[in-house]
């Protein structure tokens, strides 16, 4: 008999104890709350009931809660925006219960790109009210997804999340961004493809063009297409497009160039549109190896002992028409008692396309303490090697060493 009234006496604390812990935590969301402002209303009735009996004051022994309720949903899709554009939507509150609801604006997604002057409200039974959110485009990313989050004294809806999402874009997206022509010969011509894509205009035209560098515009021409089917679903919401495809004909010149092309069309607010171009005109014959610094023209040996020596092997690469007949010699080399250079005979490859030879290059073993480390030409070794090319009769080497005993 003890031990059935302990059980119950226990189960009796147990029932009490969750009761308390459940009135804390609707308390807690309640408490948040103080006194503020009532926003401007559509309605101000004391009491609305839910039940449409027409009554002006709840029910005897009716317990009053509020009841928090999204009139036109959580949610909403804004669809496209255009970069740097503003979207706004606003959120409807409706209190259907039968006691003053208040709600406040706890947290956004989003500090940089939602913004609302909405902070807190209360409404009486029947009131609707307003919870305005914008989105600011001012993320790189295409897509967003963001929103902000409301407390509420509704005991059953003590939290809601308010969403909204969409889709960023420019009027026209140029793919890629930059045109690269990197490395060509002076002796063919060069294509590239860019991708013009449209958001608003399914009818892309290009109107006039220009290469804005005129010293160069000659060497370069444009035609275009529209987008195909498949080119268009690429590119995600594009509805329009043409491909570009610029041309970079034989006989630019050697060494790097930088171009831009200019583009009149008919898209609305992006009538003018610009294409950079950038890229390098290589020589026939080329230097390349281990330790080569093809920017700098130099060959990176590096600190070498007195009596050890060091060698280094490096290639150089003939193409174009004529890559059969040309050939090399060692004309000079600086300094002598430090550097011993020799050349092999050419070899082909790629089916003869390309003709290489090799340069053998020796820190003699028995040199004298030297240094040739500097930043500048001067600072160098020097290997001065006469060609038979039409165009290229001479290539000069410089070489960083340092020998030490």
């Amino acid at each position: 008999m003890k031990l059935s009234v302990l059980v119950v006496a226990c189960a009796v604390f147990g029932i009490s104890i969750g009761a308390l812990a459940t009135v804390a935590e609707f308390a807690t969301a309640v408490n948040q709350f103080e006194p503020s402002n009532r926003i401007a209303t559509r309605s101000e009735p004391e009491y609305v009931p839910v039940d449409g009996t027409g009554a002006t004051d709840p029910p005897v022994g009716e317990v009053k809660l509020p009841k928090f309720v999204l009139v036109n949903g959580n949610e909403f899709d804004f669809g496209t925006l255009d970069r740097n554009a503003r979207g706004s939507h606003t959120f409807i509150v409706r209190n259907d219960g039968n006691k003053n609801l208040q709600f406040k604006l706890q947290s956004v997604t989003c500090g940089l790109c939602i913004e609302s002057d909405f902070h807190e409200a209360e409404l009486a039974p029947g009131e609707t009210g307003e919870v305005t959110l914008e989105y600011v485009t001012r993320k790189d990313l295409p897509e967003f997804n963001e929103g902000a989050e409301l407390i509420t004294s509704d005991p059953q809806n003590t939290h809601i999340s308010l969403r909204i999402r969409g889709f960023v874009t420019q009027n026209v997206v140029i793919v890629p961004t930059t045109v690269v022509f990197q490395n060509i010969s002076t002796h063919q011509s060069h294509e590239r493809s860019v991708n013009v894509f449209a958001y608003r205009s399914k009818d892309v035209q290009i109107e006039d063009h220009t290469f804005t560098n005129a010293d160069l515009a000659d060497f370069f021409g444009l035609s275009w297409s529209p987008l195909t089917t498949e080119q268009l679903a690429l590119q995600d919401r594009a509805i329009g497009g043409v491909e570009l495809r610029i041309k970079a004909k034989a006989g630019l010149p050697f060494g790097t160039f930088n171009q831009n092309l200019r583009l009149s069309t008919n898209i609305e607010n992006d009538a003018t549109l610009e294409v950079p171009i950038h890229g390098r005109v290589v020589s026939d014959i080329s230097i390349i190896g281990p330790g080569y610094d093809s920017e700098r023209n130099r060959l990176l040996v590096g600190l070498v002992k007195q009596g050890v020596g060091a060698e280094r092997a490096i290639l150089l690469s003939t193409k174009g028409p004529h890559r059969e007949t040309t050939k090399f010699t060692i004309e000079k080399v600086t300094p002598d008692n430090g550097l011993d250079v020799s050349l092999g005979d050419a070899t082909t490859q790629n089916d003869g396309a390309v003709y290489v030879t090799r340069i053998r290059i020796r820190i003699r073993d028995d040199a004298p303490e030297m240094n040739f480390m500097g930043d500048r030409p001067e600072g160098l070794g020097q290997i001065v090697i006469r060609t038979t090319h039409p165009e290229v009769p001479e290539l000069i080497l410089f070489v960083k060493f340092a020998v030490q005993e």
